[in-house]
């Protein structure tokens, strides 16, 4: 009872970040248009693509993380079928390049909220130098 218990405010927890983040990026939205969009696509790609060349380069350890990956989702599912990630795992390995993209992708995801703290810092500065004024 106390797992569910656990289980459940976490999960509120997570709809009220997802809420949070979303009414953040429709405020940007309002407020600054496209210039809040194009910052907020910007640092995600150049996040993206920075995590990815640190796959490449093995600066991150690719096995590393798909290790702790597996560990991580298959904790508490031992009688379960393997997972989504268990099932790919050996294609993501044999084809080096497409894992890093898929790894690089999932930590990117993990950054969420700091990438929406530094497009929330960004967006009136660049609006700014653009000359846009935001909406009120």
């Amino acid at each position: 009872t106390n797992t569910n218990t656990n289980s459940n405010d976490q999960n509120k927890e997570n709809e009220s970040e997802q809420n949070k983040k979303k009414t953040s990026l429709k405020v940007l939205w309002q407020r600054y248009g496209l210039v809040g969009i194009g910052t907020y696509l910007g640092v995600y790609v150049i996040t993206l693509g920075g995590i990815y060349i640190l796959f490449e380069n093995g600066a991150i350890s690719a096995a590393g993380v798909i290790k702790s990956i597996e560990t991580y989702v298959s904790k508490d599912k031992a009688d379960e079928e393997p997972t989504m990630i268990g099932k790919y795992t050996k294609s993501l390995q044999d084809n080096a390049k497409a894992g890093n993209f898929v790894l690089a992708w999932l930590t990117t995801k993990l950054t969420e909220p700091i990438r929406a703290l530094i497009t929330l810092v960004l967006t009136p500065r660049i609006a700014r130098i653009l000359g846009r004024v935001p909406r009120v």
